[in-house]
């Protein structure tokens, strides 16, 4: 009378594959999906890491600077999401704070 009922793990749920086809016409279309994301515990904390680090500095730059324009807020905001390359040059070339500015 009982049924069978087993649930899939963790890994059976990630692991596999789907492939879709599509065939309109002359044009054939397929592409595969891959449902596998092995994710070691470095990658998790350099993510981590970058997120923080562009979070504080987007934060500075936004409470630093009260009287620059938005359009330069904006811009550097989207430089200081590209990991490294950004941060370099937003302390290279980003604008001074206006407490450290001389008079």
């Amino acid at each position: 009378m009982g049924s069978n009922v087993t649930m899939p793990t963790i890994a059976q749920i990630g692991a596999g594959r789907e492939t879709h086809e599509y065939d309109w016409g002359p044009f054939r279309y397929g592409y595969t999906i891959d449902h596998d994301w092995d994710a070691r515990p470095t990658e998790c904390i350099a993510l981590f890491l970058y997120v923080c680090i562009s979070a504080l500095f987007i934060l500075h730059l936004w409470r630093a600077n009260p009287n620059e324009s938005g359009s330069v807020k904006i811009f550097w905001t989207v430089v200081l999401l590209i990991p490294l390359i950004g941060w370099l040059a937003y302390m290279n070339f980003g604008p001074i704070p206006t407490s450290r500015r001389s008079n």
